[in-house]
């Protein structure tokens, strides 16, 4: 058995040190987990291949709102018949398979919350590091919520604003806000036809996590809306397959996996020629080289626009 530690995730997000409180919030996540052997790990990268070359796999874009729409809504119950816990906000996703990508590797998660966990500990730090003195942030693409769930709880006079299509995210929104004295409100928005009657005020943060992954590349509409709105900082956690090696056989499945999807596609690139236009800079682009069993959803982009 093995476990993440403090210099793992030194290394993973790429700093130098962390907080006692990091140091006891990380303690209390359990992230143990279980090399896989030579023949378990390559039975698990032909499990994936037969799935991708069966065509197993849906591919994502506006055509998929009905799914999400039923399973926002089927969240919007679970909360509403639980008396409104938070717990039930968490995606169900996340902890849907043992084995997780870990140091382009296959290895076995003894936690059942592995994922979730090592997920919120860095959204949390994203948090702290980026979003402190900010007075109003706005999630695009919020789902169920439970980002601005987290951050409401961490910075209670934030002014929060969660944005979705799909009516439960507001439907929860609003459950959040009276329940549970959150700063927060539900707004419905689009990403392929962005409202621009939406105001974002000064030193306020725009953030999507894992929700521009569902666009491809289409992300032409919304990236400009953001930079017209011009907000303090933006803050990204999405797939990004600019950083997989096709050299590796893990990295090269979720290549596979990414393409067949149609996931985001060269919005990392796009930022990177936009620093170079003088448009927006970049404060961290790092891969932390950690992800569910198909591929890496927590690649982490924040920048800021110029001008």
């Amino acid at each position: 058995m093995k476990k993440i530690n403090l210099k793992d995730l030194e290394k993973s997000y790429g700093v130098e040190s962390f907080s006692s409180d990091f140091a006891n919030s990380l303690e209390k996540a359990n992230l143990s987990y279980e090399e896989l052997s030579a023949d378990e790990a390559r039975q698990v990268a032909s499990d994936i291949t037969q799935k991708i070359d069966a065509e197993q796999f849906t591919k994502v874009g506006q055509h998929r709102e009905n799914i999400w729409r039923d399973a926002w809504e089927d969240v919007w119950l679970a909360f509403e018949k639980s008396g409104y816990d938070i717990a039930e906000l968490d995606p169900k996703f996340m902890s849907a398979a043992p084995i997780i990508r870990l140091n382009q590797r296959f290895v076995k998660a003894l936690n059942p919350r592995f994922e979730l966990a090592f997920f919120a500990l860095f959204r949390n730090w994203l948090f702290e590091t980026y979003l402190k003195e900010i007075d109003h942030v706005f999630e695009f693409g919020c789902g169920s919520v439970f980002n601005l769930a987290a951050l409401a709880q961490l910075y209670p006079q934030k002014k929060l604003t969660g944005l979705d299509w799909a009516p439960a995210s507001q439907k929860i929104a609003k459950a959040l806000a009276g329940h549970h004295q959150m700063n927060l409100v539900g707004r419905r928005f689009d990403f392929f036809n962005p409202d621009v009657s939406l105001e974002i005020p000064d030193n306020s943060a725009v953030m999507t996590f894992c929700a521009l992954e569902q666009i491809g590349g289409n992300f032409g509409q919304i990236l400009d809306f953001i930079l017209s709105k011009k907000p303090k900082i933006v803050l990204h956690m999405e797939p990004t397959i600019e950083y997989y090696d096709p050299e590796n056989t893990t990295d090269a499945l979720a290549i596979r996996y990414h393409k067949w999807r149609e996931y985001l596609d060269g919005y990392y690139t796009r930022l990177r020629a936009l620093e170079v236009e003088g448009k927006i800079k970049i404060l961290k682009s790092k891969r932390l080289y950690f992800g569910s069993l198909y591929h890496e959803s927590y690649s982490c982009h924040v920048w800021e626009p110029v001008g």
